[in-house]
Parts: structure tokens; C-alpha cells; sequence
């Protein structure tokens, strides 16, 4: 009983982070609609690194924007930071976002 309420908890939060991610998307297409950018927008499930990495072979994007959550040495050491992956390993040219101080400390 309690693998299945877990299961539904995972499920649950994994559709509101979708539903969420799919709003900030959105967000992005109108302001770039706005300012007259072309710009293509996906949303990808799964691992980072081996999502975008498959998204840049299938569709050989021109450049790739990617933020930047600004993780400490420590952090960045253990976790790794797909950004930085992408720098490295990224067969077009990666623009790393740095989120503004003020959202970092919030």
C-alpha cells in the first residue's frame, strides 16, 4: 500500500513540474514573440545531459541556451552540472544563463 501512495505522490509531482515547466516555456515564447526572436522552445523529460545532447543530434539547433543555477564548488562537484557538460561536449554553440543574484538567494 505504501509503494502505491508513494508511486502516486512521484506521479503527481512529476505532472504539477511539468504542468510548471510547460507555464515558464510558454512565458518564453511570448516575450521572444514580442521582441521578434526565432526562437524553438522544447521540453524534455528525463536525464539532462543525454536529453539535450539527443535533442542537438536530432535537430542541429544553431545555438543552445542553457541556465545556470549557480551551485557552489561543492555542489557542482557532486552533482555535476549538465551546463557545463554542455560547454564541453555540445556539438554547437552552448549560451550559459546565469540566473540574477537576487533570485540565487531567494
Amino acid at each position: 500500500l505504501y509503494g502505491v501512495y508513494a508511486y502516486q505522490l512521484r506521479e503527481e509531482a512529476r505532472k504539477e513540474a511539468e504542468t510548471r515547466s510547460q507555464a515558464i516555456l510558454r512565458e518564453f515564447e511570448v516575450k521572444c514573440e514580442q521582441l521578434k526572436i526565432e526562437a524553438a522552445f522544447v521540453h524534455l523529460i528525463g536525464p539532462a545531459r543525454e536529453e539535450i545532447m539527443k535533442f542537438i543530434e536530432k535537430d542541429s539547433p544553431d545555438v543552445l541556451v542553457v541556465g545556470s543555477r549557480g551551485l557552489g564548488f561543492i555542489k557542482r562537484l557532486l552533482l555535476g552540472s549538465v551546463s557545463h557538460f554542455l560547454v564541453h561536449h555540445a556539438p554547437c554553440p552552448v549560451l550559459v544563463v546565469k540566473m540574477p543574484a537576487a533570485q540565487h538567494a531567494a
